[in-house]
């Protein structure tokens, strides 16, 4: 497996390759524009997502992006996870 880095991007990018999925169109911008709308999306009690699909990740590789929002979802559970033991 290849290493693709110690930031969240990388930790992803990671994830994917463990699932044999395609990383092609998965980059930070793909990743800013979605975390951007999952935070507006908590804020304002209504989902949407709009530019998200707009990307190529998510038009021309959406079974990747499948895998992503269920590694999306692993990580948010561990990030409360650790918020709720102090960390």
């Amino acid at each position: 497996m290849k290493n693709y880095g110690n930031t969240l991007l990388g930790y992803f990018k990671s994830g994917l390759d463990r699932q044999h999925c395609s990383i092609k169109y998965f980059n930070r911008e793909f990743l800013a524009i979605f975390i951007s709308e999952y935070n507006e999306s908590k804020k304002n009690g209504v989902a949407n997502y709009e530019k998200t699909k707009t990307t190529r990740f998510y038009n021309e590789n959406g079974g990747s992006y499948c895998v992503f929002l269920e590694l999306w979802n692993e990580y948010k559970q561990g990030m409360e996870r650790a918020k709720a033991y102090g960390f």
